[in-house]
């Protein structure tokens, strides 16, 4: 059976591929041992190498030539249809929205020729799914990560594409950043129904395949996640994958199947999962709100005199 927690039906940009891949995306990276080069001049910016290729586009870091300051640069063409355009647009504006330390900083989008470009921080570490943590630091993880989604909440920015690929865990601090935003959307400037379907399964919640996109969108792809990463459920099977998980989602079987298959003891983590995964969109926001606290490290007992 296929992986489904690993499969994307989106975008995932953050996944590295030889070089040679851009070359589909009509990008022109050097050969050898020179700097990954674009097939045009982006002013004031210095392209230094590929770090990975999606459906839509690839991702370059890069540095401005005037400061040295490193961001990373996404160029997607637009010859890739309606969707690459609505995607760059989005994860533009909605990500100029937001201000949080373990959400990806959104500069700016241009056109340049052919192409449109993102510019953004330059988040260097490894994806979630890869990390091994101890306890503590995995719900201080947890914690920070649902304090970035109230404040996409605040903004009225559901991401709708959170699983263990697009959190990066920062190299430098250890702390986890929410990267891609091209599937996000602003719910206050659209009504969820005219919105459409769109995530990766596994990690949507079940209201999502009604076309119902509500806050607590990703507070249950935070709870599958946090599933994933401390060894659970990676896949579900049957006749039909996606009805059958449709359906295991809306009667709660997915739920039952995803908390048995935890392999951890931590009462609080596994409650905190299980709130998070109901069906109830206002127990997950509550879930939400109590899990803010794991992210402030606890002080030293004398700092209480």
């Amino acid at each position: 059976v296929e992986d489904q927690a690993d499969r994307t039906d989106t975008v995932d940009i953050w996944s590295t591929l030889p070089p040679d891949d851009a070359l589909d995306a009509g990008l022109h990276p050097a050969k050898g041992k020179q700097k990954s080069r674009i097939a045009f001049p982006i002013e004031n910016i210095e392209i230094a190498r590929l770090l990975g290729s999606g459906q839509f586009g690839c991702v370059y870091a890069a540095s401005l030539q005037s400061t040295g300051e490193t961001l990373a640069v996404k160029v997607i063409p637009q010859n890739r249809g309606a969707d690459a355009s609505i995607m760059a647009a989005n994860e533009a504006m909605n990500g100029a929205k937001l201000n949080h330390q373990n959400i990806i900083n959104v500069y700016a989008l241009q056109p340049a020729g052919a192409f449109w470009i993102i510019l953004m921080e330059l988040v260097t570490g490894e994806p979630l799914a890869s990390q091994s943590m101890v306890r503590e630091n995995l719900k201080m993880t947890f914690g920070a990560l649902s304090d970035a989604i109230i404040h996409m909440n605040c903004e009225h920015i559901v991401h709708r594409d959170l699983k263990p690929s697009n959190i990066i865990v920062r190299r430098s601090d250890g702390s986890p950043v929410i990267v891609d935003l091209g599937m996000s959307v602003d719910i206050s400037l659209r009504h969820p129904q005219c919105i459409g379907i769109g995530g990766t399964p596994f990690y949507m919640p079940p209201e999502a395949f009604d076309r119902e996109i509500t806050p607590a969108f990703d507070a249950y792809s935070l709870g599958v996640t946090a599933a994933f990463v401390v060894g659970g459920l990676r896949h579900w099977s049957g006749a039909d994958q996606t009805k059958s998980l449709i359906e295991a989602k809306k009667s709660g079987l997915f739920q039952e199947q995803l908390l048995a298959h935890l392999e951890t003891e931590d009462p609080d983590l596994r409650g905190w999962i299980e709130r998070l995964t109901s069906n109830e969109p206002g127990e997950r926001l509550k879930a939400l709100v109590a899990s803010r606290q794991w992210s402030k490290p606890k002080r030293p007992w004398w700092r209480f005199w």
